[in-house]
């Protein structure tokens, strides 16, 4: 069975973007404020 980790939770504090290169992970940049938005897809299935 799957667990989250707590580490891959997301805040609301902060936003901090990672790159890798070269296998070696870097920070690209830090942010103060965002914006998100997404599209759900809802249909209903018969079981």
């Amino acid at each position: 069975m799957a667990f989250m980790n707590e580490q891959d939770a997301l805040s609301g504090k902060y936003a901090k973007a990672l790159i890798t290169i070269d296998g070696k992970v870097e920070e690209l940049f830090y942010a103060k404020t965002g914006e998100a938005t997404i599209t759900k897809n809802k249909t209903d299935v018969p079981f």
